[in-house]
């Protein structure tokens, strides 16, 4: 969730994983007593003049985005907050959109703040966003090409065929920007959290329960300087037999949370269900014998 203080965006970004799911169960709770709220019916069934006076917000946003969810609450300053929750593309990666409106007194309501995975955007990058939301056809496919913030312009490029990319950064540059080495940022994956599945457990002593005579192996393979990303790979206990498994995570500054959006298993790629199936078979697993 987003908190708007004094009309300045205060993501709820934290290092503990506990206060994290926290705040995930308390969302999804308020969204079940709040989705249907004239609130958020107010936002749903209105327009963003400057895209479309066609299609309202509601058809636009649960058309473009995955697994869409909507709520309302009030912020410490009391202005009514209409937060709206989903998945889209950027820069080629899955990433979870939070898109906040404030509703006014009146009805009326102004379009406030964007983040991607809790990382605060700019409002170009806002405005980026909906261009690609009410773009012609775009209830028909989304353009997964991705955009990019101008504030990482120096380590993008747009060289190749396929709408550029984040430069990696060098072993020099990650310690600059991070203050790590990629080795130390491997070690910091594996004491994350998914804090989908335990505020209590780490990836790595989750993972590790499953694996043949310690035969796995954490490295960080891409360093960005908005993220980095690191793979697991084990000979892994699964449903009964020993599985070659390969896990990407992607992981932000700041932040012990992790993100999983897909898995390999005996050399092919499964999708996000395939990896939800594993991961909550695995903790499950893990909370039994322990």
């Amino acid at each position: 969730m987003i908190f708007i203080i004094t009309g300045a965006i205060a993501l709820s970004v934290s290092s503990c994983g506990m206060s994290q799911a926290e705040d995930s169960m308390k969302d999804a709770l308020n969204s079940l007593q709040t989705k249907d709220s004239k609130e958020v019916q107010s936002i749903k069934n209105g327009y963003l003049s400057a895209y479309s006076t066609d299609i309202t917000i509601g058809k636009a946003f649960e058309d473009f985005f995955g697994l869409p969810m909507w709520q309302s609450f009030k912020s410490d300053t009391d202005e009514q907050i209409i937060e709206f929750n989903g998945q889209c593309m950027y820069n080629d990666k899955t990433v979870g959109a939070t898109i906040q409106f404030i509703l006014n007194d009146d009805d009326t309501f102004q379009l406030y703040a964007l983040a991607f995975n809790d990382i605060e955007q700019n409002m170009l990058t806002l405005n980026a966003l909906m261009e690609k939301v009410y773009e012609k056809d775009n209830n028909e496919t989304q353009d997964d090409e991705g955009w990019v913030d101008e504030s990482y312009e120096d380590y993008y490029d747009d060289s190749d065929d396929f709408g550029g990319s984040y430069k990696t950064l060098t072993e020099e540059e990650t310690e600059e920007v991070y203050g790590f080495t990629k080795p130390d940022l491997a070690r910091i994956a594996k004491n994350s959290y998914l804090d989908e599945y335990s505020d209590e457990f780490t990836i790595g002593e989750v993972l590790g329960n499953l694996c043949a005579n310690d035969e796995w192996e954490w490295r960080c393979t891409n360093v960005y300087e908005h993220r980095y990303e690191v793979e697991y790979r084990g000979n892994c206990y699964y449903n009964g037999n020993f599985a070659e498994v390969v896990i990407p995570f992607n992981l932000y500054p700041g932040s012990s949370i992790s993100t999983v959006y897909s898995i390999t298993i005996n050399g092919e790629e499964q999708d996000y269900d395939a990896a939800h199936d594993f991961l909550r078979y695995a903790y499950d697993l893990y909370a039994q014998n322990n």
